[in-house]
């Protein structure tokens, strides 16, 4: 009976494990998944100015795509600057 509950418990440990081994992701893929989420908003944003152009949302229409813009940039500059201390904390997780 002790050795079936330990089995059980191992089985949940390990199950728990692969579990949270599954919840780490590659520091690249994130940042490249974050990337597309905002060139697609960007695109979309730009398509929907393009199908429906209107005088009085072309500034609107400016100041948003330069905000895009900038998120972009300050993603690609933070990935840039952060990427030794996230790959330091993600090696620890691999662990």
């Amino acid at each position: 009976m002790a050795c079936s509950s330990r089995a059980v418990r191992l089985q949940d440990s390990i199950s728990n494990w692969d579990q949270d081994l599954k919840g780490i992701r590659d520091l690249d893929a994130v940042f490249h998944d974050e990337l597309v989420i905002l060139r697609d908003h960007l695109r979309r944003r730009l398509e929907q100015f393009a199908l429906n152009p209107s005088q009085d949302d072309i500034s609107v229409v400016q100041l948003a795509l330069l905000s895009d813009g900038r998120q972009i940039k300050e993603l690609e500059l933070n990935h840039s600057a952060t990427r030794a201390q996230k790959q330091e904390t993600y090696g620890h997780g691999m662990e």
